[in-house]
């Protein structure tokens, strides 16, 4: 199993796939979200953790997983190279993003929940928009950049935001660390310490 996401205030735990011919993603369910405290001043109640939901779709095993800020859309990363979207609501797919040439090992949230950046065994990154404004459609891909060269063996596999949101870390199989400055509205100008690509700076700030 590569990735775990909670999500505490519904008591649900997600998982990627539990074995090389494992396509799926799973939502359990671990306690039940009415008991916790400041709903009705009760406790949360623990249950034998329950399959609460099988999500199909993927032809090859879930690497990665996360979850929107708002709670209401699970994206899982596949080793088919996609990503699938999943509504909360209902778990249904509500659409599937292409565009990586290998496994999808990493997925992040924008904190402000308006896109999401994904990380493959292709060396790329990617950013996707994740609702509808600005003149662009949900799913649309913003920006692809790399850390490491094309022909270089590995991949990407984590991705992590810095408190402020500004910085993106990703960090790769050759034990190597790259910090992205985002500033899409004012792309950084190329110099020590870094290069700039799609208005993203890499290279420690």
């Amino acid at each position: 199993m590569h990735s775990v996401v909670a999500d505490a205030a519904a008591g649900l735990l997600f998982t990627s796939s539990l074995g090389p011919s494992d396509c799926a993603a799973r939502v359990w369910r671990l306690w039940d979200p009415r008991g916790m405290p400041g709903s009705n001043g009760g406790s949360s109640r623990l249950l034998q953790p329950a399959l609460a939901h099988t999500l199909s779709g993927h032809t090859a095993p879930v690497l990665s997983l996360a979850l929107s800020p708002d709670r209401r859309l699970l994206f899982t990363g596949s080793h088919d190279y996609t990503i699938r979207v999943w509504s909360t609501a209902d778990w249904h797919c509500v659409r599937v993003l292409k565009g990586h040439g290998g496994g999808v090992r990493a997925l992040v949230v924008a904190p402000d929940g308006a896109t999401l950046y994904s990380a493959a065994a292709d060396n790329t990154i990617r950013v996707f928009q994740t609702g509808g404004g600005g003149g662009r459609d949900a799913g649309d891909c913003l920006a692809t950049f790399a850390q490491l060269g094309y022909r270089d063996k590995g991949g990407i596999s984590a991705l992590l935001f810095s408190p402020d949101a500004r910085t993106l870390y990703s960090g790769a199989s050759d034990g190597t660390l790259a910090a992205w400055h985002l500033r899409w509205s004012e792309p950084a100008a190329a110099g020590a310490g870094g290069s700039t690509a799609g208005g993203l700076r890499r290279g420690f700030l």
